[in-house]
């Protein structure tokens, strides 16, 4: 279970970082 957590935090960690950086080339 927490190792399942851990996968999904990781998950959207990972979208989140990526949605930054989409706005980030978006407002370039």
């Amino acid at each position: 279970m927490a190792r399942r957590t851990k996968e999904v935090e990781k998950y959207q960690v990972n979208k989140a970082w990526r949605n930054i950086f989409v706005q980030a080339s978006i407002l370039k």
